[in-house]
């Protein structure tokens, strides 16, 4: 994976922060991110990472469609975007048992990378928040 973090500007030019030092990949943020706040929730007896060798009796798949500081043309407006699909999967049949699709979009208040990290963190916290939601109605 990774360690750069990117950004586009218009809808076609996409760039990478000149000065990004990432202690961890965007990538593994996030998850550590879900698996923190699922573990909190308490849904679930017991909560692992994916590359843990005990047996579970599902899998949360995690997949991250856009998570990204966008700009206009002329760099007057910025915005986050957070796009993060979720499939909910029976580890006995491989059988998806429920899946979900959450977005969230967040305004920069400042046009550099702080603003962007901001509202990327803002926009991430509130699909932790939908995702907690969910999987309370679907493990219902």
């Amino acid at each position: 994976p990774s360690q750069d973090m990117n950004y586009a500007l218009g809808d076609s030019n996409q760039y990478v922060y000149a000065s990004a030092l990432w202690v961890r990949s965007p990538n593994r943020a996030i998850t550590t991110s879900f698996l923190s706040v699922i573990r909190d929730s308490k849904l679930f007896k017991n909560v692992q990472i994916s590359k843990s060798r005990s047996k579970s009796d599902w899998i949360l798949e995690i997949n991250i469609e856009d998570f990204m500081q966008y700009f206009n043309e002329d760099s007057t407006f910025s915005y986050a975007n957070v796009v993060i699909s979720l499939s909910l999967i029976d580890s006995r049949t491989n059988l998806v048992f429920a899946s979900e699709t959450f977005k969230s979009k967040i305004d920069v208040k400042t046009l550099d990378s702080v603003g962007g990290v901001n509202a990327l963190n803002s926009a991430l916290n509130s699909i932790l928040t939908q995702n907690n939601i969910w999987l309370a109605k679907v493990c219902k």
